[in-house]
């Protein structure tokens, strides 16, 4: 037993973890106030309903009263059967929004009327009808099942730009160039404070993908045993997962912090057959994913985003929208 105290603490002191009772115990009474992925998703899903967006990409839309199918790819092109074609750098409102285990959709009421005629025997209807699109996007295995709310709202970022309401949407893209006094001036302090915006929900996604990390890590640390098997696969899985974490911010925030199993060819013959195996299995695993914890909670930081410099607001434009 004695020994096995030292291999972990040696393991421990390795990745930088303080071998403390009194901190793991307050370790772990922080992970539980962290958020589960189901929870996040179901937030996610209500940041987005009744959301304003402006497209990224065209979109195409019958306006007959019915969402048009929109089928998003990896290129950026986009398939569909819609008759008319709506310009990238539209604003749309988001009716709904579904997460399943292959796509992504989101339900658009765009802010484009088509002139729509139903002839009759003797005469001729004409009237606006409202143009819609679901536009869905595929969704990589095993994403939605991992419940990763910042990796799915990361794939429609090619897709459509949300915003905080809709004078944001309809100013910062220009979709109504009205020529009067001040109006370039109030569509550049949308376009500033939509950037503000921006920055600030990037920071909210990023602190919420640090807490679930900092919950992961914390569970895994508060688990370690000191069984002789179980410590020499936590050593190797040490092992392996240090330089599996990528270095750029981009790729760093969307690392899916749920993990294969540890393979045969992953050094699994280090310990032997039956109960043993599966202790050294489960050290491996958990070594693995407490070192690209830690490396995660250590870049994570220095992605935040820095705080956009406010505004500064045209007294003209305040009072002309007295």
């Amino acid at each position: 037993m004695r020994t096995g105290r030292k291999a972990l603490t040696r393991i421990l002191l390795s990745l930088g973890i303080a071998v403390s009772a009194a901190s793991a115990a307050g370790a772990a009474r922080a992970a539980t106030t962290a958020p589960g992925g189901t929870e996040a998703v179901n937030a996610m899903q209500d940041r987005w309903t009744g959301a304003w967006v402006v497209t990224s990409t065209e979109t195409f839309s019958d306006c007959a009263g019915f969402y048009t199918d929109n089928e998003m790819y990896g290129d950026a092109t986009v398939g569909s059967r819609g008759r008319l074609r709506i310009d990238p750098g539209t604003p749309a409102h988001v009716d709904s929004m579904d997460v399943r285990s292959d796509r992504l959709s989101l339900r658009l009421t765009l802010s484009v009327n088509e002139m729509v005629e139903r002839p009759h025997r003797e005469f001729t209807l004409r009237a606006l009808a409202r143009c819609q699109a679901e536009v869905r996007v595929l969704v990589p295995p095993g994403l939605a099942a991992a419940r990763d709310a910042a990796g799915l709202e990361a794939l429609l970022d090619h897709v459509v730009e949300r915003h905080s309401d809709e004078r944001s949407a309809l100013l910062a893209s220009n979709f109504l160039p009205i020529d009067t006094p001040g109006y370039e001036t109030e569509r550049q302090e949308a376009i500033a404070e939509h950037r503000e915006w921006r920055q600030e929900q990037t920071a909210a996604s990023l602190q919420a993908r640090l807490d679930e990390w900092t919950a992961q890590t914390t569970r895994l640390s508060s688990r370690i045993s000191q069984d002789p098997d179980y410590l020499a696969g936590f050593g190797k899985g040490v092992e392996a997962g240090r330089g599996t974490v990528p270095s750029s911010c981009e790729e760093v925030t969307r690392f899916e912090p749920v993990l294969q199993p540890a393979r045969g060819d992953s050094g699994a013959a280090y310990a032997a057959k039956g109960a043993r195996q599966k202790s050294w299995s489960r050290g491996y695993e958990d070594g693995l994913r407490l070192a690209q914890g830690l490396e995660i909670i250590r870049v994570l930081p220095g992605c935040m985003p820095a705080p956009a410099p406010h505004p500064v607001r045209d007294p003209s434009v305040a009072s002309a929208r007295r």
